[in-house]
């Protein structure tokens, strides 16, 4: 240092939350969330990782958003990284001289921009934290967010609703509810002022991130690697030791698929419209149906294609097909197959359907992914398309 020059003060760092959650689907642990708060003098940063665990020990999702504004929400920059299957996908940005810089690496590949700086836009986490120090009950906020994965903009709905009271016997704090609605998904969380957030939907009701504690977590992370529990585990951690590519046979409509790993899980259903299983991909947001139908008049397997997909676009806001059909075959059955893009809830999806004509009736397999996941999740779809079996 030079002399008589003055000493710099040390920047003051504050972490407000450092919170960590069980990620579960249906009751079941499928991996684990964390989210840190930190705050400067001038500076908020919200950081949010999600783990899904790959079945038999690993990890086989890692999605990590950092995301940093001034105090009063003004972007400064952003860091989004996906791992999937060992690949990985970095997007990044920040703000300079009324600018923003930007840069993605995808299979390899680097590239590097700038664009102008949308005005009035915002980073979603520091917003979100923003928004339930400052709300009152019954209050909105529309924001323009940057949309990480298209980086596109978005427009987002804060709502604070009511409070409420807690549910702990003996405790009178209230509890804050507070909803982020957007074109892209709906997150919601518990929050009690003091404890942080309590439950925070993923993805629906079904997967949800659970507040725990870190130990918590890591005793988790530790039984899953070890790839089963013990009875003393299975009593804390509701996780079920790993199987070998779940098949499932449907023996009243001849049914037959298998999944081209383990992390599909599947689940046997029945249903007045004909659904007899769903497989669900926790990491990829994503599903795959099966339907049985009796056959159309007339019967032939394009018909069938066409029925099926007029069912679909009822289902959807919007569903077009990619392409023309791709002709096959499922033993001696005839098989169409054809991909789509559509949007349901406000989300854009990508998926593929598949056709086969039965001597009687006929087999719809749907498969559907985010966009943002579809070159990972088709070929899982067209493998079990490839497993499809319909017994007469």
């Amino acid at each position: 240092m030079e002399r008589g020059a003055t000493p710099r003060a040390p920047r003051r760092v504050s972490t407000e939350r450092d919170e960590w959650f069980l990620v579960l689907h249906r009751g079941r642990v499928a991996g684990w969330h964390r989210v840190v708060v930190t705050r400067t003098r001038r500076r908020m940063q919200v950081e949010e990782r999600t783990v899904f665990f790959r079945p038999g020990g690993g990890d086989d999702v890692d999605v990590r958003r950092v995301e940093t504004a001034t105090l009063d929400g003004t972007p400064v920059e952003f860091l989004l990284m996906e791992s999937y299957g060992g690949r990985m996908e970095i997007t990044g940005g920040h703000v300079a001289r009324g600018r923003l810089h930007l840069r993605t690496v995808r299979d390899g590949a680097s590239k590097s921009w700038e664009r102008d700086l949308p005005a009035d836009w915002r980073l979603a986490l520091p917003e979100w934290c923003r928004f339930l120090d400052e709300a009152a009950p019954g209050e909105t906020r529309e924001i323009e967010a940057l949309d990480l994965r298209t980086l596109e903009p978005v427009r987002l709905l804060l709502r604070r609703e009511a409070d409420a009271a807690s549910s702990a016997p003996g405790d009178p704090r209230p509890w804050r509810d507070v909803s982020l609605r957007g074109d892209i998904r709906r997150a919601r969380a518990l929050y009690r002022p003091g404890d942080g957030s309590l439950e925070v939907e993923l993805n629906g009701a079904t997967l949800v991130a659970r507040r725990v504690t870190r130990e918590r977590v890591e005793l988790a992370r530790q039984a899953h690697a070890k790839g089963g529990l013990s009875v003393e585990q299975a009593a804390r951690h509701p996780l079920q030791r790993a199987k070998e590519r779940p098949v499932v046979h449907h023996p009243r409509t001849g049914l037959s698929l298998e999944a081209p790993d383990a992390g599909w899980i599947p689940e046997v259903r029945e249903a007045d419209r004909g659904l007899a299983v769903t497989f669900e991909k926790l990491g990829l947001f994503s599903s795959l149906e099966a339907f049985i139908y009796p056959l159309p008049d007339p019967d032939g397997v394009d018909a069938c294609l066409v029925e099926a997909l007029a069912r679909l676009r009822r289902a959807a806001e919007s569903l077009e097909t990619e392409g023309e059909p791709e002709a096959g075959a499922c033993g001696d059955m005839p098989l169409r197959t054809v991909p789509f893009r559509a949007r349901h809830r406000g989300e854009e999806l990508r998926g593929l359907v598949a056709v086969v004509r039965g001597p009687d009736r006929y087999a719809v397999l749907v498969g559907a992914a985010p966009a943002r996941y579809w070159r990972w999740a088709e070929p899982d779809f067209r493998a079990f398309v490839a497993s499809l079996r319909l017994v007469p």
